[in-house]
Parts: structure tokens; sequence; C-alpha cells
């Protein structure tokens, strides 16, 4: 079969344009010599733009010297053609053969459908296309780093302005359509549908500069309005093949290797747009209604309505804190989202016309409860399917909110309607009887919440499903293209069962609210509830997984130039500046004919990467013309950890030019373990110069520490100034010190610390934190070291924390490189004196556990498992699940059981708790090594508690972990980058 018109008139006659036949001709077969033939009359004038380069020169200066000759050309569809790039890309296209064949098994084609496509697979070339950031030559010569270096053979196609767009049907058939400025992918779509085609509910747009999208174009996921260009392409696979995206997708890259799509041949090919531009405009404006009818914070801070859940969630890796008020009830609401599937969250619920506890403790403070959250979409959306999520309310607390629900959610254009069913809480009025009542006579009866104070903490299986149920819904709708979101919602509560013995009237069981979108991270809601009662709400919302800010404080980069210096290197000068862009000090400079190496002690970071190329770049600055090697050694516990190595022409190469392949290498080679140290210098006469690094160290801070939703007080606080400091001792040995002076605090209304049932190893909290102003928080004495291949050990001894002190070790097995690591520790420890001076109280114990570590691979996900005994004596283990993501924020969850039954545990039944870690680099415009995290515990209990090493042989080995290098800063949002580098 012969390709489509269009894409012979892609490349079709004029004066500059028939050198490319020759160029395809090896791939495209017949096509192409019809479009040689087609070509004849036309002569390649001397230097037009379709020559090969002649000679290695800059992209911006092909651009300068081709001025003219491309006035009348269209540069959105520019190529860059790269020779041996077409032998990889026909290998692309062998593998996509391979997948779109698969299709065939697919009933969302017909017969011949899938054979048409591989025709048109085959019948476009493989065109050795590298993209470009721009062919603004100007422009490319301010930004270096992303002007191609042109090497002889390589080709410049700078096609003819197209005017229409090109649409691939899933039955292999061609349709081009008129571009229209404010035409979105569905209204091409539409002006090309047959009444017997496949409608379609993704479309893979792919622009002329070759950047790709997916876009929405069903009523029910359609996203925001994208803006084609001219020559733009467009793969609409039918809406019933949902199972291929990977094909589709690779599909799509393949016609980003095209170009522009160009125009048929003849003019009557080409369809008009079957809306006008009013009309144009008007599904513009809707489209982008759809696409902004975004999930938001219910009362209870889940992703919901007002009073009930949707199935929807949030972005991964954002942060939410709400705050809602609606008589008698203020809600304060944290939730996470680590993965896209899963919603996870803690409240703290203020029940304003009930007390705390007795006056004489907790004064005119209202009762405070806590509890977990929990939710997890069961599947997604799809044409005909709702999007499905099944949650718990208070998993894990005192259980008078409790409650679990079914949702369904389904979209329809500007309207998102969402049906559940809910038990306990959210269902109370029962408006049915329990579906799951036919499996066994245990769920048509729930626990009265009123009956499970005191039991915070336990999750509670017992009343999991239980009991009559609630109907529940609403819709959401933006009704204007704007900030402002409506909600109603049908609420399942009657409010006549509340906790405590409550009950408040209900005028109607329909709520209603609005939501004004202040600023993209934070919106404002009103309500009208019970049909008596008004709302009013915040919510914040902050996209953690893709923090990023300009480092607009760092000193300006050393410049990389392709020349080498002629000047004699003064080290001392070299590694300062060194310490100076990357906050690592060098111990050493080892310079041999043709190596240059840095030794670093002590140093990490998250973007640690980032640090290495600046570091590079001052090497390469310094660096005699001879040296070819560049190497920096990361140290710790006295050896070389981690070697990242470099072909410095080919790092230089990589910082001052755009990669010739879409696949580039990195040329930073890392090697971890005992092969990092290297082989010695080749030279003996070679050079290794030392810098005396500070033996001590001090560092002042200012600490925070906190208490909250205790009977005393909500929060109370306490703000101190203190110093840390490091000695350096021979042998690997290291003192540290952390002392404390008590600025300012409000624990002086700290007087409950609550019954235990087992030795107080941490509710001793209000002693320790009032008794002395100034206090000695830790002091120790540690050595760590390698203690053989891939084993490691540390022994230390002092005053470990501000409770405890005593003796201990670790043993670590590490494999360089690998995703497991398995530890033991073991701890003769004693109580300190309240006045965290150097004295102890009577209370000792031996304490330590065997933990493995695992990184499973899977999407950021890292575990571990710690079993042994704890600081009461109890045994037991504890599982720490961490998400970690691409710019190294970090959420995790953790749980300890033991032998302690839960009513020896006391109030919380069990330890556990959510930590979030945030670089500082994430969001600060200075480089920090630091990392800030926040650990919500929902009680500090005796049972599970674990004491405070001072060493940890997983930290102190981190540059043999796999994922040591890979974070980076999240890409900044597309108003802060060049038009060339945005996503749209």
């Amino acid at each position: 079969m012969l390709p489509s018109p269009f894409f012979l008139s892609s490349f079709r006659p004029r004066m500059t344009d028939s050198i490319l036949v020759r160029v395809f001709t090896p791939t495209c077969g017949v096509a192409l010599v019809i479009a040689t033939l087609l070509c004849a009359p036309a002569r390649v004038m001397a230097g037009s733009p379709d020559e090969p380069v002649a000679q290695p020169q800059r992209l911006s200066a092909w651009l300068e010297a081709h001025a003219a000759a491309l006035a009348d050309r269209y540069p959105l569809g520019a190529m860059w053609l790269v020779d041996a790039e077409r032998v990889s890309q026909q290998q692309e296209r062998e593998a996509l053969l391979t997948q779109v064949a698969r299709l065939r098994q697919s009933p969302a084609y017909q017969p011949g459908d899938v054979d048409r496509l591989l025709e048109v697979i085959r019948a476009l070339p493989a065109t050795g296309r590298v993209r470009t950031a721009a062919v603004d030559g100007r422009w490319l010569e301010a930004n270096p780093a992303r002007d191609p270096m042109l090497q002889p053979g390589d080709r410049l196609h700078v096609p003819p302005r197209p005017r229409s767009v090109a649409v691939l049907r899933s039955d292999g058939r061609w349709c081009h359509v008129l571009h229209a400025a404010a035409a979105t992918a569905r209204t091409y779509l539409d002006s090309c549908r047959t009444p017997e085609g496949a409608s379609a509910d993704w479309a893979w747009v792919v622009q002329p500069d070759g950047r790709l999208h997916k876009a929405g174009v069903a009523d029910w996921n359609t996203t925001s309005p994208l803006s084609l260009a001219p020559g733009a392409w467009i793969w609409a696979p039918p809406a019933a093949d949902h199972d291929a995206e990977a094909t589709h997708e690779a599909l799509a890259r393949w016609l980003s290797l095209q170009g522009a799509s160009g125009d048929p041949l003849a003019a009557g090919q080409i369809l008009p747009i079957r809306s006008s531009d009013a009309e144009l405009q008007a599904q513009r404006s809707e489209r982008s209604r759809e696409a902004g009818n975004r999930p938001t914070a219910s009362d209870w801070g889940f992703v919901g309505l007002m009073q009930t859940p949707t199935a929807r969630m949030r972005e991964p890796g954002d942060f939410s804190l709400s705050f809602q008020r609606v008589w008698p009830y203020t809600n304060g609401n944290v939730f996470l989202q680590p993965f896209e599937a899963l919603e996870v969250g803690f409240r703290y619920t203020d029940v304003a016309n009930v007390a705390y506890g007795p006056e004489s403790l907790s004064g005119d403070q209202s009762y405070k409860d806590k509890s977990i959250d929990l939710k997890l979409r069961l599947w997604s959306e799809s044409r005909w399917a709702p999007e499905l999520a099944v949650g718990v309310l208070d998993l894990g607390g005192t259980g008078l909110f409790g409650s679990e629900y079914l949702v369904a959610s389904k979209r329809w254009g500007a309207l998102d309607f969402s049906l559940g069913l809910a038990w306990g809480y959210l269902g109370r009025r029962g408006d049915m009887g329990n579906p799951l009542g036919g499996l066994s006579d245990r769920f048509k009866e729930r626990p009265d919440s009123n009956s499970l104070m005191g039991q915070g903490g336990t999750v509670g299986y017992s009343r999991f499903f239980r009991g009559p149920v609630g109907l529940i819904g609403g819709v959401q709708w933006q009704p204007a293209d704007g900030p402002v979101l409506l909600k109603a919602e049908l609420d399942g509560n009657d409010y006549r069962n509340e906790p405590h013995g409550k009950a408040y009237a209900q005028k109607w069981p329909i709520n209603l609210g609005l939501v004004y979108q202040v600023h993209p991270s934070v919106d404002l809601n009103i309500g009208y509830e019970r049909g008596n009662k008004a709302s009013l709400g915040i919510a914040f919302k902050v996209p953690l997984s893709r923090l990023s800010a300009r480092k607009t404080l760092d000193p300006v980069p050393v410049p990389v130039v392709a020349t080498r210096p002629t000047a004699a290197p003064d080290w001392s000068r070299t590694a300062a500046e060194v310490a100076r862009q990357t906050g690592w000090a060098p111990e050493a400079v080892t310079l041999d004919a043709q190596r240059l190496q840095l030794d670093f002690a002590g140093a990490y970071s998250t973007y640690a990467r980032d640090r290495l190329d600046k570091a590079l770049a001052v090497m390469h600055r310094d660096a005699p013309a001879s040296v070819e090697t560049l190497e920096i050694r990361l140290r710790s516990m006295d050896e070389v950890q981690m070697s990242a190595r470099t072909d410095r022409s080919e790092w230089v190469r990589s910082m001052t030019e755009p990669p010739r392949t879409a696949r580039p290498a990195d040329p930073v080679r890392l090697v971890q373990g005992l092969q990092a140290d290297g082989p010695p210098p080749a030279d003996r006469a070679a050079v290794r110069t030392e810098f005396d690094r500070p033996r001590l160290g001090v560092r002042p801070t200012v600490d925070l520490i906190q208490t909250i939703g205790g009977p005393d007080g909500f929060v109370l606080y306490q703000v101190s100034a203190a110093a840390r400091a490091s000695l350096r001792l021979p042998a690997g040995w290291q003192a540290r010190g952390h002392v404390r002076l008590r600025l300012f605090d409000n624990y002086e209304r700290f007087r409950y610390d609550g019954p235990s049932n087992l030795p107080r190893v941490r509710t001793h909290l209000r002693e320790y934190l009032t008794t002395s102003r100034a206090t000695l928080d830790s002091l120790t004495l540690s050595q760590s070291a390698r203690l053989g291949a891939d084993h490691y050990y540390a022994v230390y001894g002092g005053y470990f924390e501000s409770m405890y002190g005593g003796v201990g070790g670790e043993w670590l097995y590490r494999p360089a490189g690998s995703r497991l690591a398995f530890g033991v520790d073991a701890n003769r420890v004693r109580q300190r004196d309240f006045h965290q001076d150097l004295r102890f109280r009577d209370y000792q114990v031996n304490t330590g556990h065997a933990t493995l570590y695992w990184d499973t691979g899977w999407n950021g996900v890292k575990a571990s498992v710690s079993a042994g005994r704890y600081l009461a004596g109890d045994r037991g283990a504890t599982v720490v699940l961490q998400k970690l993501f691409a710019n190294g924020v970090s959420m995790a969850a953790f749980a300890t059981r033991t032998n302690v039954s839960a009513a020896q545990f006391g109030e919380g039944s069990f330890d556990k708790g959510i930590v979030v870690g945030i670089p500082f680099d994430a969001f600060l415009p200075r480089s920090s090594a630091l990392t800030a995290s926040f650990l919500w515990r929902p009680l500090t209990r005796d049972g599970g508690a674990m004491v405070v090493r001072p060493v940890n042989l997983m930290g102190d080995t981190v540059w043999l972990d796999p994922t040591a290098l890979s974070y980076r800063s999240a890409p900044l949002p597309d108003g802060e980058l060049p038009p060339d580098d945005r996503a749209d």
C-alpha cells in the first residue's frame, strides 16, 4: 500500500526540497520513488538549507547563514537530521511494528485496520531527527548548552508552512483538517469522524517540533485545551482499546520523528472545521471548564464534596492542609497522596460543646478527637465504568467518627457525579439494610461509637462495614470559565446519634457549597449544611513531589568552555572554589599525567549529582590540558565508597551542546564499593595535595519541640537555642555533642503524664522538658569502619539522647549497589536524670534489633522490618514503608506491635505514625544539604519505644545506595520556563 498523499506533500517539490528524497530513499520505497518523480523539475541551489553540512558549526551560526532562504519557511517544523540516528530509529520501527501487530488480537479494531496501520508505519521513514530546543539563532547563542554542534553530513530541513492538521484514525486512514487557532484535538477528531468510525477517549497530539501530549477527548475525561500548531499530528486509537497505552504512545513518538505533517497534494483533501469561529471559542471555553473540575477537599479533608467523599484523588505527591468549621465541629485535616490510587491522612476534630476533661486539668479546652483516614481507588474511570474507591474514616482513632464507604464517580462534561454507600458516621440515616447482611448476621449490627471511648488507636475491624447503610452522593460543577466550583450533595447522616450522646436538628439532607480558588494552592469554601448551618473553610495544597526553586542565592556557576587552561594550577584556589560551589570541602587533590582526582569525606546532599557537576566544572577549568580523566571520590568511614569518573571531553561536550541522539548516555560513570578506590596513579610522580579540614565543627541551630492534642493544651511548644559540635579523632573515632538552652515555651501547662502500665521509658516527657533550662542533649564517642567486604561495624558510647545513655554497637551487611541490606544493633542503656546533666536514674535495660532493609525498586518504595527488644523490655517488630519521589521528597508510615496487649499499652493500643521529609534544596533559593522532617505520632506511649542511637550505618553507607545520585530538582512550572522548554 502506498502512503497517503499528505506524506508526499510534506516534502513536495520546492527548489530546496528535492535533496530530502535522496536522503530518505533507502527507507521509503515506492512512496519516495513517486516523490522523486514529482520533484524532478526542482534543482538544489548552492548553499540551500537542505544540503548536508560541510563543516562543524553551531546551529545558531547555520541559521544566521541561511536567514534569507528560511524567511518563507516554517521554523516550528525544523528538523535536525543525523544519519547515525537512523539506525536506532529503524530498530525502533521494527519494535513498533511488532507492538502494533499485536493489536490484531484486540476486538476494538475491524479486519484490515491494523494492516493499514502497519503500512503507515512502514511508509514513514527513519528520518534521523534529533529534537532541538529552538530555531532562533539569537536565543541559541545566548544559551550555548542548547545550541547543537552540527557535524559534516548533518542536514537541517525547514519545511513550508502547512495549513492543516493530520489525523491518523484508528482504521489506519488519514484525515486532514484545515488548521484553526481555537480548535482543540477533539474538534479535529469530530471533523474527521465518519458515521461508522470508532470514537476515541484519548488522543496523542504531536506538535511539529516533536513535543508529545496525551489529551482526553471524551465527555468524561476532557483535559485542558491544547493549542495545536499547523502541521501537528493526532493519533486517536479507538475508545475500546484501553490496554495498549504503551503501543499508542510508541506510535505517537514515531510520528514525532517526521516533523510537520504537511498538506495533501490535492487541496480538496483538506476538510474544513465543522464549527464556526464563535462556536470554536465557546467549545474551547467549555473544554477549559471541564478540565478545571478539579478535586477539592471535603469538610473532613479527603477529596470529596462536603460531608461525603468522591472517588477522586489528588496528584501523587500532593500535600493538603485544610480547616473546616460547621458547628459544633472544627476539623483540622492533613492529607497526603503517596500514590496515584492511595490517599491517607489524619485529623483533629474539635467538638465545641464537649469539655476535654475536668476543669482542673483542661480548663475550658473543648474535646479533641484524633483519627486516621485511608482511601483506596479500586479502578479508574473509563468510557462506561465509573471511578470506584473504598475508604475508612477514623481507622485507628476512637471510632467516634468511624465510617466506611464505597463510592463511584463519573464525569460528564463540566459535571462530576458521585454515588455511594456509607456505613457508620457518614451513613447514620440508615436508608437501607446492610447488603452484606446476607453473608453473615454480624454485618447487620454496628457497635455504638460512644461505647468505644477510651479505646482509641485500635484498628476497628469489629465495626468495619457493619450496620445499616446510608445513601450518599452529589455533583460538582464549574459553571463558568473561572475559579468557582459549586457543590451539591445528599448527606448520609441525620445527626440524631452524634458522639457524646448529642443530637442536632437537620432541616433537610441536602448540603450546598461553593469553592473559590484564590490561588492554585489555596481554596476558600462556604456552604449551607443540614438546612440550618453555615460552613466555612480554607484548604492549602502543596505539590510536594513537584517542588522546585531557582537557586538565585547560589554562587554563579563556573562556566564550562571547550578550551583547556594553559596556566599552572593553584590547587588551593581550586579547592576553595569547589567548596564555594558545592558546600563540600575537598580533602585532597591527586594529579598524574592524564587524571585529576578530588577526594571528599562526609559530603552528602539530596541533589548530590548537581553538586558533582559543579565540582567537575571547577576541575575542568583548572586541570592541565593533558588531563583526560576527571574523577571525584566520595569517602565515608575513612574509605572510598563511590567514585564518579568521566572522560573530560565527553563531559564537556555534554555540558556545552545538546546530545546528537535521543538516548544520550551519561558521561559520568559511577563505581561503588571496593572497586571505587580504583587503580593507583599511573604516573609515579603523581602529585597529591592535601587540605587541612577543621577537626572541630560547630553548628548553631534553633530547636522546636511541640506536643499536639494533649488535655493540658492543644499545642504545647518549646523553642531553644542549640549548638551541635563534632570532633574528628585519629583511627576513625569521632566525638559529637548537642547542647540546648530553652528560650521560651508554654510547657508550664503540661501537667498530665497519663497512666502507664509499663516502665516509664518515654512518658516522663514533661519532666525532661521542664526541669532544666540548659541541658546536654547528647555527648558521644563512636567509631565506624568497614569490617570486611560488604561488612561494616560501629561502636559507640555516651549520652545518646535526652533520655538515655550507655554503650552499644552495630553490624551491617550491605553489598554495594544492592537493594537489600541487613543489620543488627545491641545496646545497654540507662535512663538519664531529668536535668539532662551527667547523672543517671536507676532504670536500665538491654535493647536492640535485627533489621532487614529493602529497596523494592517499585515506584520509589523502600521498606524495613526491625525485630527485637524495646526500651520497656517488650519484644516485637516495627514496619516502615517509605515512598520517595524523584525530587527527594518522602512520605512514610510506621507501626510497631509488641507482646504488650492493647490494654497494657494504654490509649493508642500500639505505636504508629506518619513522617514527611522535604529536602531544603526543593524549596529554598540556596542549595542546602539539610532535610526537614515532620513526624506525626498520635500519642507518646511507653510500649514499642526505641532508643535513638548516635550512629546509623545505613546513613554512613549512603554512597552504596543504588539511588544515591538519582534525585534531582523537579522541573520548574511552565510559566517560569523559556517557551521551547514548556510542556505546552
